[in-house]
C-alpha cells in the first residue's frame, strides 16, 4: 500500500470515528430503533398464517411443551431428526414454516427469518 493510500484510510477512518464520537447516541438509538422493528416484524410473522387454513408459529410454540424461547432456539445448531442433519435454527424455522405452516421456501439469511429469530429471542 502506498503512503497517499494509507494516508487516504487514516483519513476516512478519522472522519468515521468522529462522527461516532461525535454523536454516539444517534448510531444507537439508530440501531436500537431498527431492532425494535425487525422484532415487531418478527412478532407479526408469529402469528401470520402463511396459507389459508394452516397453523401459525403461535399455534404450536406460544405456550407448554413446544414453547418456542430464547434458550431453545439458543440450543441449535443441533441434528434434527426432520431435515437429517446439523441444523441451525435458521434452517429448522424456515422448514417448520414450509412443512407445517404451508409457506413458501425462505432463503436462510432473509428478512423474515431474521425477523422471527429476532423475536423469538426477545420470548
Amino acid at each position: 500500500m502506498t503512503a497517499r493510500k494509507s494516508t487516504a484510510l487514516v483519513f476516512i477512518f478519522s472522519l468515521v470515528a468522529a462522527a461516532f464520537l461525535l454523536h454516539p447516541g444517534e448510531a444507537q438509538g439508530d440501531a436500537k430503533s431498527e431492532l425494535a422493528d425487525v422484532v415487531k416484524k418478527g412478532k407479526a410473522l408469529w402469528t401470520k398464517q402463511w396459507k389459508k387454513g394452516a397453523k401459525t408459529c403461535a399455534t404450536c410454540h406460544d405456550r407448554g411443551p413446544n414453547k418456542l424461547t430464547a434458550k431453545r432456539l439458543n440450543a441449535w445448531p443441533k441434528y434434527d431428526r426432520f431435515l437429517k442433519k446439523v441444523a441451525t435454527g435458521q434452517e429448522k424455522i424456515a422448514q417448520m414454516i414450509k412443512k407445517m405452516s404451508m409457506g413458501p421456501e425462505v432463503q436462510l439469511g432473509a428478512d423474515d427469518l431474521t425477523a422471527l429469530e429476532a423475536y423469538i429471542k426477545t420470548r
